[in-house]
């Protein structure tokens, strides 16, 4: 195959597009699980897809990549991971598409998904939450890892609920006084 028509090729020109694009975004974890996916060293995308023709590549090298996948874990991965493989490879196809070097991505082979939303608080545990935090900030005995338990920490908690933001790095902890607009009216 050529260089220009393999796989490992277009892998390697949407792992440098998602570096320049992770330069200007907040998302700093895309590039990182874009590249495990694609150059894991035994069963990345590159590893496995690496010097085929990308002209050739069907459902069916999909569907047998993912059982190969599969195989080498104790158990099957969650329909999830594999529809996040199935994702970057359409971005890779992708590529060799806009280039004109294939007329069609061949369909991904379907990844059943089951919706297990996340576990939240009834409106009583949340009160019984809100009403320890208070109780322990007001005390102001309670410290953990070295920092004192304050009406901040209750603070957080009511905002991040009632905003619905999560409590991660990128979310909750991302936000910077510069991202917050005062208003002059109500």
């Amino acid at each position: 195959v050529s260089r220009d028509r393999s796989f490992e090729h277009y892998a390697k020109l949407l792992s440098e597009m998602t570096k320049q694009k992770a330069k200007a975004s907040r998302n700093k974890y895309a590039l990182s699980d874009q590249s495990k996916i694609l150059f894991r060293e035994k069963d990345g995308l590159v590893s496995y897809f690496g010097k085929h023709d990308v002209g050739k590549i069907t459902s069916g090298n999909v569907r047998e990549y993912l059982l190969f996948f599969d195989k080498r874990r104790d158990k099957p991965l969650a329909m999830s991971t594999k529809s996040k493989q199935c994702g970057v490879m359409r971005q890779v196809l992708m590529l060799a598409l806009e280039d004109g070097v294939i007329d069609i991505i061949p369909p991904m082979p379907k990844q059943r998904t089951v919706d297990k939303p996340r576990v939240s608080f009834s409106d009583a545990e949340y009160g019984l939450l809100l009403g320890a935090a208070r109780k322990i900030a007001d005390a102001g005995e309670t410290s953990v890892r070295g920092v004192p338990v304050t009406r901040e920490h209750y603070n957080v908690i009511v905002s991040a609920v009632h905003s619905f933001l999560r409590p991660t790095e990128t979310e909750l902890f991302g936000i910077r006084y510069c991202d917050i607009q005062l208003m002059d009216s109500d």
